[in-house]
């Protein structure tokens, strides 16, 4: 996790979840938010200003 997005104040890392589908813009060109699968099997939309996708194996 880059250290500066950490010291921000509405910064959250939304960990053991699983992304459902990457919501796209009206171009289609750029992600708009993502939906995902919390650890509790509820589902949510997230439109943040910035879309960061990790993945552990």
């Amino acid at each position: 996790m880059p250290p500066a997005l950490l010291r921000l104040p509405d910064f959250t890392a939304q960990t053991e979840s699983e992304v459902l589908k990457i919501n796209l813009d009206s171009t289609g060109k750029r992600a708009a938010g993502v939906t995902y699968v919390d650890t509790s099997g509820e589902e949510w939309e997230q439109p943040p200003d910035i879309v960061l996708l990790c993945e552990i194996r």
